[in-house]
């Protein structure tokens, strides 16, 4: 059905049409909401009667399924997540298929009691990721809804976003993973005014969770809002990390070690992006704290422990962006020979140990070098591959400035200023 419904993107839709596919989508729902099949072709149905162009059919649609959806996740007991977290994947249709202009008068302020209410008590991992997916999402289409609402007790929208962000840093369940990332980044860059006044606790938090963070994709989620935030003030953030303590040492060093650790592993298009371009900027700063920092370098292989590598190198935090930024040179088929400077960076890692085959694969056989490829996907693919590189980012990401602009000419400025 949802084929049929994007066909000339539903203006052929009626409003009473579409009143009575959402009751009829809404009844066998109600029936069948812990069964995954059909929760995706729901979630296909409704995207599409929200996204109609039809005169009428969004605001029918939203009226008729909202209230039912909000009830459905107020009553959800505790033993039965799935009807939580399928209501709400239904309401993140409907917020996805919204028009540009928002999501109409009153649609968060029928929705947040109900979807606060249920993210604070439960546990549940999938209704978590559901309910920050679909906060995102409110936030990309309208953000105003959430800043001018509060709730009874005079706690805003805000207010509740970051109760539910300090959650889910304490949560030691990682899975979540990118969620959380998404959300802090529009967060950041729809409401970065009004988050202000606890934007450097929020840092703390954030800092201070990197500690014990093990994923990758987790440990992504914590580094790229610094990284976008480095980006657009540096010097007022690196000033902040450097005054902000965290178990005895400063935020500032935990972020950059965790962001040197994990650079290389960073997925999506935009996020690599913009980890590229602020450590650009980290490596051109004078600061002093940054000059001076060492961080963990290359991995010290010995013949004799050739297969058990355990011991890394000290390397100083520019020479370590250095070989990130050449890296990322390099993978976009250029050569990290920058104009008017010469270097070599060194390496401990032992390769002089490796064979011909190995030294042309990066240490693997060839056959494991190409099915490690394959499984990894398109990470070392060229900068401005944007069809590759743009599937795992949205829509809001894929239009900013930082998806626009030539990243070899800006790095190669960046080296020359």
């Amino acid at each position: 059905m949802s084929v049929v419904l994007e066909i000339d993107k539903g203006s052929w839709l009626s409003p009473d049409l579409a009143q009575s596919l959402v009751l009829a989508v809404l009844e066998v729902w109600a029936k069948n909401n812990k069964d995954p099949l059909f929760l995706s072709i729901f979630t296909d149905i409704m995207a599409s009667l929200a996204g109609s162009n039809a005169k009428g059919v969004y605001e029918t649609v939203v009226k008729l399924s909202l209230p039912t959806l909000c009830t459905a996740i107020a009553n959800a007991k505790p033993d039965e997540s799935w009807i939580a977290g399928s209501a709400i994947d239904l309401i993140s249709s409907l917020i996805g298929g919204a028009p540009e202009t928002g999501l109409g008068e009153g649609f968060f302020a029928l929705l947040a009691p109900s979807l606060f209410s249920c993210l604070e008590q439960t546990e549940d991992r999938d209704v978590l990721q559901n309910g920050v997916s679909c906060i995102t999402l409110i936030i990309r289409k309208d953000c105003s809804q959430v800043l001018s609402w509060s709730d009874s007790s005079s706690l805003s929208g805000l207010d509740h976003i970051l109760k539910l962000i300090a959650k889910l840093l304490q949560n030691e369940d990682e899975s979540g993973g990118l969620v959380i990332g998404d959300l802090i980044i529009h967060l950041l860059r729809r409401a970065g005014e009004s988050v202000l006044p606890v934007l450097p606790e929020l840092l703390r938090a954030m800092a201070g969770r990197m500690l014990t963070a093990k994923t990758a994709t987790f440990l992504q989620s914590l580094v790229i809002p610094f990284a976008f935030l480095i980006h657009n003030q540096a010097d007022t953030v690196v000033s902040l990390l450097e005054s902000t303590h965290v178990q005895g040492r400063t935020a500032l060093d935990i972020v950059i070690q965790t962001w040197c650790e994990n650079a290389e592993t960073f997925q999506g298009f935009w996020p690599t992006r913009i980890s590229t371009l602020a450590l650009s900027q980290l490596y051109a700063s004078p600061r002093p704290s940054l000059q001076n920092l060492k961080v963990k370098g290359d991995i010290v292989v010995k013949p004799e422990t050739k297969n058990t590598p355990h011991e890394f190198t000290s390397v100083s935090f520019p020479v370590k962006v250095l070989k990130l930024l050449v890296h990322e040179l390099r993978s976009g088929g250029e050569s990290a020979t920058i104009p008017g400077a010469s270097f070599e960076v060194d390496s401990d890692d032992g390769d002089e140990e490796w064979t011909e085959e190995e030294q042309q694969n990066q240490g693997f056989k060839e056959d494991e070098f190409a099915f490690l490829s394959e499984m990894l996907g398109p990470r070392g693919a060229n900068f401005d591959n944007d069809d590759i590189l743009y599937e795992s980012d949205d829509d809001d990401l894929k239009k900013d400035i930082v998806s626009q602009i030539n990243m070899k000419v800006r790095l190669l400025q960046q080296r020359g200023s």
